[in-house]
């Protein structure tokens, strides 16, 4: 698992902190990756061999994202403005 923070501008000008995890599995097996998605969740970018489908594929619960059968991705963690 990979975590990476980014530097968001806002329309005020004031900067916000997004954090990207980064999470992966192979084809047959479930991996989950520790989080904090009070927040929310999004799927930035798909990097594996399997296709990402929230809630088939990929989700997320209290403790972090999961993601099955191939899908592996960039997912970004709600926004601390």
């Amino acid at each position: 698992m990979l975590v990476s923070l980014a530097l968001l501008a806002r329309p005020n000008g004031l900067l916000a902190e997004a954090v990207t995890v980064t999470c992966t599995s192979q084809a047959g097996e479930r991996q989950h990756c520790a989080a904090n998605t009070s927040a929310g969740v999004a799927l930035q970018k798909s990097t594996g061999t399997g296709e990402c489908l929230l809630g088939k594929t990929w989700g997320y619960d209290d403790a972090g994202i999961w993601v099955s059968d191939g899908c592996s991705g960039e997912f970004v963690l709600g926004i601390r403005w």
